[in-house]
């Protein structure tokens, strides 16, 4: 049985849940939407990305992410599969990444404020309370990479 029959599976037998995590940086919501949907250079921003490729440019462009995690390092394969910049938001679908993250769509979303900008990222996964746990502490390091490179 290969993976995509059995995350497949996974999907179809438990229900979804969305897992969103949303932080506050102190800077323009033009500045963080330029560095994320710009997809270069992770490593700047996101603590476990060790150094990154990117090909293409825009919507369809795809980025493989050297990626440390402890004392695990992987290849993480991703697609900027939407950006729009009237709501200041993109989704980068995972292509290859390791159980359970594979097929994920992490969705990213800026919303302006008057004095900051608030980060929002969410993903739908099966309803797991692990897994949820694993990615809450996804989106926080990321969110929180991203309140440290702009303030």
């Amino acid at each position: 049985m290969n993976l995509e029959i059995i995350l497949n599976t996974i999907f179809i037998a438990f229900p979804l849940m969305k897992v969103i995590e949303t932080i506050q940086i102190n800077a323009p919501d033009s500045k963080i939407w330029n560095t994320l949907k710009s997809f270069q250079n992770p490593e700047n921003y996101i603590p476990a990305v060790q150094s990154s490729t990117v090909n293409g440019n825009g919507q369809g462009a795809t980025r493989t992410c050297q990626v440390q995690m402890g004392d695990q390092t992987f290849a993480v394969n991703e697609t900027l599969s939407s950006v729009d910049d009237s709501s200041k938001s993109l989704i980068i679908t995972l292509d290859q990444a390791p159980p359970p993250m594979q097929g994920l769509q992490f969705k990213y979303k800026i919303n302006p404020s008057d004095q900051n900008s608030g980060l929002e990222i969410s993903t739908e996964i099966p309803d797991n309370p692990e897994m949820e746990q694993m990615i809450r502490g996804l989106f926080t390091m990321i969110g929180h990479g991203v309140k440290e490179f702009h303030e």
